[in-house]
């Protein structure tokens, strides 16, 4: 597998980071060694989505300046995730394409899997980022927000720019009924809107808040798991190179309906 992958938007409030920690979890539990690092400098939030935000080590950028081994800067959130967190008091721009490729490539050859939870919008880390060699793909959350899906289609052009090749979206906290009612598009004019393909449809949870704390980290119970798992999980398989439908163990595709 062996790829490093930015997940970014241009719009905030997507549910990016959420997605992150469900992935990283999600391939983790498939066996793949995971590393999940929080580029939303100054901001940050991934620890809290990872469960992590109660454990204290160096950032990325003391690694990056030489200041602590890898080893240090990388904590283990179960025996195949772990986590690098973003500073706090930094807004990263100071940092470089040369020395982050060098480390990105560093991580290539003991991960599986990169994940890099980019900062909404671009600006300098999203430059950045997107212009080391290392990063092989980007996954675009958007949501069913008209200006949601346009900023989509905008930072996947910006990526196609950057060299970046192998973009897929994720159209999070999708709602059955809203596409029912005529508020929002079916999934095919979503596609048509967008032009960028599709990995995975992610279902609206009342609960997503707690997605992460009170669902990732749940024992493997069908019973137990919510639609928002299941399809997380689902876009972790396809990203193993498995076949699986749209709505694989989520919902009904009832007869003559407008999602597809």
């Amino acid at each position: 597998m062996n790829k490093i992958v930015m997940v970014t938007s241009l719009k905030g409030g997507v549910g990016k980071t959420t997605v992150t920690a469900g992935l990283s979890h999600a391939l983790a539990g498939r066996g793949k060694n995971v590393i999940a690092i929080d580029m939303d400098f100054g901001v940050r939030g991934l620890d809290i989505a990872l469960g992590m935000e109660s454990y204290a080590a160096p950032s990325i950028v003391e690694w990056l300046e030489g200041t602590c081994e890898l080893r240090n800067a990388a904590l283990p959130v179960n025996e195949y995730l772990t986590f690098i967190a973003a500073p706090i008091n930094e807004g990263g721009e100071n940092l470089k394409t040369e020395p982050l490729n060098t480390c990105l490539l560093e991580l290539k050859k003991h991960y599986d899997i990169v994940f890099l939870d980019m900062p909404a919008g671009g600006g300098h880390i999203f430059d950045t980022v997107s212009s080391c060699s290392a990063v092989t793909e980007a996954l675009v959350v958007a949501t069913h927000n008209e200006n949601s899906l346009r900023a989509a289609q905008k930072v996947a052009g910006e990526l196609t720019g950057k060299g970046i090749s192998r973009i897929h979206l994720i159209l999070n906290c999708f709602a059955p009924d809203k596409v029912r009612e005529g508020e929002a598009r079916p999934i095919l004019e979503t596609l048509f809107q967008v032009s960028v393909p599709l990995v995975g449809v992610v279902p609206y949870e009342p609960s997503a808040d707690n997605l992460v704390h009170n669902q990732l980290l749940a024992p493997h119970d069908q019973n137990k798991i919510c639609n928002g798992k299941r399809a997380l999980d689902n876009i972790a398989a396809r990203m193993c190179g498995k076949n699986i439908p749209l709505f694989k163990g989520i919902m009904k595709t009832k007869p003559r309906s407008r999602l597809f």
